[in-house]
């Protein structure tokens, strides 16, 4: 298994997606399926991921806000889930969701895959575009892994005027159609469980993977259950904490080197300061 971990966060939150196939040197594997919490990385310049984080990620909470149902549920929904909604119908919709991310993600089809995206994930897409044009280093400094990542990620493949003219769904549309996710690690991932916690909460586990590798979903509005992107990001922290520090790198110096990997051009440091105009 290739840092596959490492690339299902990028995975979901859309804005990367490792692919090792085009790194050999950063490519490593595991002896037998089970993850190995006390492997460390390699000393190489470049991050290199061994490892798995297996603690339990950090609890979240739902955001407020309930999302709209549509007036009609298109063909391409899920079913409506009602209070007398089966544990298997609820399972099958989740399924089914994960099924067409998945396929969206293969046949690089951003609109397919927004369909299952919870409106939540696009507002914090939103926030991070408004971070982008605005924060200097100083508060880019106070940012969460997560966030600093996609904030940088975005000004070191946008200008300023093309940031401003984005939405939090086109950057996740753009994401899939310019093929930043690793599909290797896509075919890689087998489904282990769906678990369906506290309404309207659910997760998709992983095969060999730890909890905190997994999927949340979101029910939205009674009616469709959808990826909260947004819920894996704020859980996903820690277990990079914990990557940079396998990687015997700083943090700006592990993010440079992830964007210089991942767009194969070398990185304007000015991106800590301020959008490139």
């Amino acid at each position: 298994m290739k840092k596959i971990f490492f690339s299902l966060i990028f995975l979901l939150i859309v804005i990367s997606g490792c692919n090792t196939a085009s790194n050999p040197t950063e490519t490593s594997e595991v002896a037998d399926s089970t993850p190995n919490p006390t492997q460390t990385a390699t000393s190489a310049p470049t991050p290199t991921i061994t490892s798995i984080p297996t603690g339990t990620p950090t609890p979240v909470t739902l955001p407020t806000k309930t999302a709209e149902p549509t007036a009609e549920p298109s063909p391409s929904r899920t079913p409506f889930l009602g209070a007398t909604a089966t544990a298997e119908y609820n399972e099958a919709a989740i399924l089914a969701a994960f099924e067409q991310y998945r396929m969206a993600l293969f046949e690089q089809d951003g609109e397919k895959a927004i369909e299952v995206i919870d409106p939540f994930s696009f507002e914090w897409y939103e926030q991070i575009l408004v971070d982008a044009l605005t924060i200097d280093r100083v508060e880019l400094d106070s940012k969460e892994f997560v966030e600093k990542f996609t904030l940088l990620r975005l000004r070191h493949e946008f200008s300023q005027e093309e940031i401003q003219n984005l939405s939090g769904e086109e950057i996740i549309i753009i994401s899939i159609e310019k093929g930043w996710v690793g599909l290797e690690t896509i075919s890689e991932l087998e489904i282990d469980e769906v678990i369906i916690a506290t309404p309207p909460l659910a997760y998709i586990t992983f095969k060999d993977l730890p909890f905190a590798a997994s999927i949340p979903f979101i029910r939205e509005g009674g009616r469709d259950w959808k990826i909260s992107l947004s819920l894996l990001i704020r859980s996903s922290n820690e277990g990079f904490e914990q990557i940079i520090a396998d990687s015997n790198l700083a943090e700006d110096e592990f993010i440079v080197s992830m964007l210089e990997q991942l767009s194969e051009r070398t990185v304007d440091e000015r991106i800590f300061d301020g959008p490139i105009e």
